[in-house]
């Protein structure tokens, strides 16, 4: 099961985090897992934890693809090469490179490719675009793995004709590694298989805003196996996964006709959120979508707390909680 932990104060938070490590696992050895999304916060979440509960001992705080890599090493021990460090793998971003190298100049002829050899034709030093344009192209696919992995299944079972679908085909070749997408689709089925033993009773992701549906996936995987923890800074209690920025307002109102603009109900809510929290936005829109999933067990519990407006800092805080623009009343 998920349970989810909303609220506008990171110490609020602590709390709950701290409330739920009280209770001691099965196994007294057995290391508690905080997913955490930088070393600043892993440090003040470890001398919170010592000062509340006198010691933090046995505790591994991973980053969000340090977990993936868990994930795989203990679902997927037998086939999981791709974080091996020892041994580089076909979709690393340095391999992926070379590899093109070899590959674009074998497609130019191709129609798809056109774009392509005529930024080629005005190389004056000879493969320097060649090797620019790879490297460019490698970092892409790498984010596409991650962010984008239907994308990338699609294309492996032969949709699209465009040049990008054409060059990752033709990487994927004879090619025995396996990439994140593949590792975490397997993963997935083998969790639903029935076949699988928790590795963990819980996992904690503390102070994290936003995260890929790669990794979110995963997680709501894993919870089928043993409890995981989400504690999330939301500025806001309302509903704000369909406000929008002056920007997308007015782009939006430009695609659509004078007649269907008054229809179209598009919401600002509050300016300094519409325009700086899209990722936080999309990840909170991407939570409730999961929230509708049958399969998928999730209890969301809201801790916000009222903050007085006493300056302008607080002001804009409490703006935000409430998504209201109010008028300052201090002085």
């Amino acid at each position: 099961m998920i349970t989810l932990y909303q609220s506008n104060q990171t110490e609020v938070l602590l709390d709950q985090l701290t409330e739920r490590l009280r209770k001691p696992l099965s196994n007294a050895l057995a290391p508690e897992t905080i997913v955490v999304q930088s070393k600043g916060m892993e440090r003040w979440i470890s001398l919170q934890i010592a000062e509340r509960l006198g010691c933090c001992a046995n505790i591994q705080f991973p980053f969000p693809d340090g977990l993936v890599r868990i994930i795989f090493d203990n679902l997927l021990p037998e086939i999981d090469q791709s974080f091996n460090p020892d041994k580089p793998n076909a979709f690393d971003i340095d391999v992926m490179t070379w590899k093109l190298m070899a590959l674009i100049p074998k497609f130019l002829d191709h129609e798809a490719f056109s774009p392509i050899k005529q930024y080629l034709a005005e190389d004056s030093i000879q493969n320097l675009k060649q090797l620019q344009i790879s490297s460019r192209i490698a970092d892409t696919f790498d984010q596409y793995i991650i962010y984008r992995p239907e994308m990338i299944h699609a294309w492996e079972k032969g949709k699209d004709d465009h040049w990008q679908a054409i060059l990752w085909r033709a990487l994927c070749e004879n090619v025995s590694d396996f990439h994140s997408a593949q590792l975490g689709q397997m993963a997935i089925e083998k969790i639903f298989s029935q076949n699988c033993q928790p590795f963990a009773e819980r996992i904690f992701i503390f102070g994290i805003s936003a995260l890929p549906r790669f990794h979110t996936q995963l997680l709501m995987a894993i919870s089928h196996l043993f409890e995981v923890h989400i504690f999330l800074l939301n500025p806001s209690k309302e509903f704000w996964g369909d406000i929008k920025s002056k920007r997308e307002i007015s782009r939006i109102k430009f695609k659509e006709t004078a007649e269907s603009e008054d229809s179209l109900y598009l919401e600002e809510g509050h300016p300094l959120l519409a325009s700086m929290g899209k990722l936080g936005k999309d990840f909170l829109n991407m939570l409730y979508e999961f929230m509708d999933d049958s399969q998928i067990q999730m209890d969301v519990r809201d801790l916000f707390q009222a903050v007085p407006p006493i300056n302008l800092l607080s002001t804009v805080q409490s703006q935000l909680l409430k998504l209201t623009i109010d008028k300052p009343v201090f002085s």
